[in-house]
């Protein structure tokens, strides 16, 4: 899973032997996430709504009886946190692995904010 890709529609990105899913952030500069996903691996793609607060990519792959999400997240630290959109990722299936750079606040973490 890759954020802050900077890429943009025209450009072409591809790793040998692997499907590459990506939402580039256009108009505008940087932001952008994908995931690579090696080929051969049994995967769909996920069509997400559009999200105001995040970016994000996303598959499904089946593991055993279930169907985990993978999602490739990027909050600008310039946009507002918005749970809902976090919780709509988390909600697509019942297993869900979210990685990126949220640029999430907390004071447990040391954060001043």
């Amino acid at each position: 899973m890759f954020t802050e890709t900077h890429l943009k529609p025209h450009e072409r990105f591809c790793i040998p032997n692997y499907h590459v899913y990506r939402t580039d952030r256009y108009p505008g500069r940087k932001g952008g996430t994908a995931v690579a996903i090696r080929k051969g691996v049994p995967h769909t793609d996920v069509d997400l709504a559009p999200l105001v607060s995040i970016e994000a990519t996303g598959v499904y792959i089946p593991i055993g009886n279930n169907e985990v999400s993978l999602a490739a997240v990027y909050r600008s630290p310039s946009r507002t946190w918005n749970d809902a959109e976090i919780m709509k990722l988390l909600s697509a299936r019942n297993k869900a692995v979210l990685a990126g750079d949220l640029n999430a606040k907390n004071p447990f973490w040391n954060s001043a904010v």
